[in-house]
């Protein structure tokens, strides 16, 4: 299957989600709502959580595939949900993200491995969906998309000498060596996981594959795991009214 391919139907998947998402809200429908609150803005206020988290990932699908390696990231915002219909929500946010990824070329050792930052702006869109068997848990099913805007790269350290001296080339090409001018900026991509609520506490699983290449003579794009927790702002207050 070609590379092109994939991504005509990655995108198309991404829009198709999008648009559900959104029809979602336009429904004129009666929703149940967990808290006696009679206007929609108290709802949404009552469900703000700080979100921080911790991931792993990297680049899938490079061209340096056996050079690269997965590494350790972290993420920080905050996220809100509204319902959507019956025992289903739009979740949304707005979050700060680091992933990590590294590149150990075949004249190094893993010691020396060279570790990329990625720092962006990312924003979840997606729906959860209670499921039945967990209901009374808040136990819900996500899906839905991501968007992505990297503010910068940073290099933990340079490639050493052996490498740029010696005119290290990989498979005839140029090695491995992502130029903040030459990386794109935007990005997008699946988003699925599990969530979880107790009390004024959210915790949630998920993954998220993007699907632009991470600049053009590259095919790779990058993908992470995330473990999340939050903190829901305003529940303690409301509740001691």
């Amino acid at each position: 299957m070609s590379r092109l391919y994939v991504l005509m139907i990655s995108r198309s998947i991404l829009i198709i989600l999008l648009f559900v998402s959104f029809f979602g809200l336009s429904q004129d429908k009666e929703v149940e709502k967990k808290k006696n609150y009679s206007e929609f803005f108290d709802y949404l206020i009552d469900d703000v959580f700080l979100s921080v988290g911790i991931n792993r990932g990297g680049i899938f699908w490079s061209n340096f595939y056996p050079e690269m390696r997965d590494d350790n990231g972290f993420n920080i915002g905050i996220e809100s949900y509204t319902p959507i219909m019956d025992k289903s929500f739009f979740n949304f946010g707005l979050l700060y993200v680091q992933n990590r990824f590294g590149h150990v070329p075949s004249l190094v050792t893993e010691d020396e491995k060279i570790v990329f930052r990625n720092h962006s702006i990312q924003a979840p869109l997606y729906a959860s969906f209670e499921l039945p068997t967990m209901r009374e848990y808040d136990f819900r099913f996500n899906l839905g998309i991501h968007l992505k805007y990297r503010l910068l790269t940073t290099q933990e350290r340079p490639y050493p000498e052996v490498v740029t001296e010696n005119g290290y080339y990989h498979d005839g090409g140029e090695f491995f060596y992502p130029e903040s001018n030459r990386l794109k900026r935007f990005d997008g991509g699946m988003f699925f996981g599990l969530s979880w609520e107790r009390s004024n506490f959210f915790f949630r699983l998920r993954s998220a594959s993007g699907v632009n290449n991470l600049y053009s003579s590259e095919q790779g794009m990058l993908h992470a795991f995330y473990i999340d927790a939050g903190y829901f702002l305003f529940r303690a207050i409301r509740n001691k009214n």
